[in-house]
This record gives structure tokens, sequence and C-alpha cells, in this order.
């Protein structure tokens, strides 16, 4: 999903994603009280290792950046870390077919000399 979408051009599966998020991050903010976000991975019957994926990945980034859930910003050996997480995570959407959608508007921060790919942005 590209930056700042308005949740309304969201598909299924991406409002999955964020709404996951954000009951995984709640809870680590002082004051703040919500459903445990594993209900929503259990009702779309999303397996063991995909919330396991998804919590792991949620904990290498969350632990290892300053801006949270932009992997543009982490250290390369935690890039490295959260990769098979969400791979399992990935893998889990995939299998309930929540398709995520690739949108190619990203801006992207290409070290010099390395290859342009349309949106995706160069990981160290």
């Amino acid at each position: 999903m590209p930056p700042k979408s308005p949740l309304k051009e969201l598909n299924t599966a991406e409002l999955f994603v964020v709404s996951s998020l954000l009951l995984w991050m709640l809870p680590r903010h002082e004051g703040f009280d919500s459903p445990d976000w594993r209900q929503g991975f259990l009702r779309a019957r999303i397996d063991t290792e995909g919330a396991l994926g998804f919590d792991t990945f949620c904990r290498i980034l969350g632990t290892s950046t300053l801006q949270p859930l932009l992997a543009q910003h982490c250290a390369p050996s935690a890039v490295r870390l959260a990769l098979p997480p969400a791979q399992a995570f990935a893998r889990a959407l995939r299998t309930r077919r929540l398709w995520l959608a690739f949108h190619f508007d990203y801006p992207t921060a290409q070290p010099r000399g390395a290859a342009q790919v349309p949106g995706s942005a160069q990981v160290h």
C-alpha cells in the first residue's frame, strides 16, 4: 500500500495487516488497552506459523528502528533476521487467499551504483 493511503483504498488483506499491526503495537504504549491481535488471526484462520512469523517480524522491527515498521531504517542485520518471519507471515496470508497488492510508487533511496528496481527500496 502506498504511504499515507486512506483506509478506504485498502483491500481486505491490507486492512487485516494494518489492523493487526495497530493491535500489536497498542499494548506497548502505556494507557492503551486493546484486544489481542491474535484473535484476528484465529478468525482469519491464519496458522500458528503465520502468527509467530508476524509477531517475530514486529518484534525485530520494533526493537531495531527508531521509526517503527519502516524496514529501510533497520540495521542490515535486523533486516536479515526479519525476512524469514516475514516470509512465514506472507505464506500464511497467501494460504488464506489474503493477497497484498503491489504498488510501485514508493520513493526509493538507492545507494550509488545500485540497480533501480521499480517500487522497491534497496536494503543495505
